[in-house]
Order: structure tokens, then C-alpha cells, then sequence
């Protein structure tokens, strides 16, 4: 989920391009972004009105014909140098790459093994069917800015898949040797018995 910084940036930039109604503004990014930035239309509500509140957008009202009053928003002065502000911040940041997702992985023993690889291999074929998305229907189109973005999600989608598949070839040695040594500790127990059946006849033969 995007923070409230990336909300406004990402409504800022669409606005710079032009002014519009809030629902069209969701539209195109639900319709063209939605790939790249996950924005639900009363969450986008929201952000624009704290940025109404913060002066960076400014709102009017337009009416046509018979139809009901429309809310028209624009970028304002001080929204394009806070644009300008986040834009330059983020385009260096180091984003965390530390996901909640590891946080499982780290007691995945806890579980059955048939469960862990279960939910990675559910996991990998989602993963696939995003890339195949973005590789097909990615925005493109929208200049060079937005192919980047879209490469970016491409390359981290495609290193959680080598990932995965390196998770569940590793899960699968781990089930094998565990079924080795299960299999050896089952043959020391034999082999301890015999040898003390071999003592038993002994005592009984003295």
C-alpha cells in the first residue's frame, strides 16, 4: 500500500499534466498505473482533499448543462514545488526491502513442509501470471518515465520467481534428507536390535 507521501506525488504529477475531476483523475490511474501504483477510488478522495487542505491542490466547481455540479481539482504553486520536493527525495531513497513475507520465511519450520511448499509454489504461480501481465498490457505507452517503473516491477517480479524456485528446490533436498536420515536412524535402531538379540543368544547358549 502506498504511504500518504507517494499517494500525493502520484496525484500531483497526473494533475501537473492537467486539471480534471477526481474521478477521472482515479480512473486513469486505476486504468494506466494500476500496474505500477495500487490506488482505490476513496483513498484517492481522500488524498485530495488533504492536499486541498494543505493548499497543494486547489478545487472549483464546473457545471454542465443539466448535470449535477462537478469538483474540477488543479495543481497549485506550492503543489508543484512539494512535487518537486518528494520527487527528488524518492528518486534517491533506498527503499526497505525487508517484506513482511520474510518474517514468515524465517519460521517456516514451524509449519508443516507440505504447507510451506504449498503456499510458495501458490505464490510463484501468481507471481508468473503478474509478470505475464506486465509484459503483455504495461503502460508503455505513457512515456519513459512510466516504461521504467514498469521494468523495475518486471525485474523484481521475475527475482521473487528465481527466488521461489530456489525456495522450494531447497525445501525439497531439506525433505530428502530429513526422509535420509529418518531412513538411517531407522536402520541404527534395526541394527541395534539385532545386536542385542546376538548378545541375548549368546547369555542363552553360556
Amino acid at each position: 500500500m502506498l504511504d500518504f507521501d507517494h499517494r500525493a506525488m502520484l496525484l500531483l504529477g497526473v494533475l501537473k499534466t492537467e486539471s480534471s475531476h477526481g474521478y477521472v483523475v482515479h480512473d486513469f490511474v486505476d486504468k494506466n498505473l494500476g500496474r505500477v501504483a495500487n490506488l482505490k477510488k476513496p483513498t484517492a478522495y481522500a488524498t485530495l482533499d488533504k492536499l486541498l487542505e494543505m493548499a497543494l491542490v486547489e478545487v472549483r466547481t464546473e457545471q454542465v448543462g443539466n448535470r449535477p455540479q462537478r469538483k474540477v481539482y488543479s495543481i497549485t504553486t506550492a503543489g508543484l514545488a512539494h512535487l518537486d520536493t518528494l520527487l527528488r527525495a524518492s528518486i534517491a531513497g533506498n527503499d526497505d526491502l525487508r517484506g513482511q513475507h520474510d518474517v514468515a520465511v524465517m519460521f517456516l519450520q514451524q509449519l508443516p513442509p507440505s504447507v510451506v511448499r504449498a503456499g510458495l509454489h501458490a505464490r510463484l504461480v501468481a507471481r508468473r501470471e503478474e509478470i505475464a501481465l506486465y509484459e503483455h498490457r504495461g503502460p508503455r505507452h505513457l512515456g519513459l518515465g512510466v516504461a521504467l517503473a514498469v521494468d523495475h516491477m518486471l525485474m523484481l517480479a521475475r527475482a521473487d520467481v528465481a527466488w521461489l524456485e530456489h525456495a522450494l528446490v531447497a525445501l525439497g533436498e531439506d525433505a530428502v534428507r530429513a526422509d535420509a536420515d529418518a531412513v538411517d536412524d531407522a536402520d541404527a535402531d534395526d541394527h541395534a536390535d539385532d545386536h542385542d538379540d546376538d548378545h541375548a543368544v549368546d547369555d542363552d547358549d553360556n
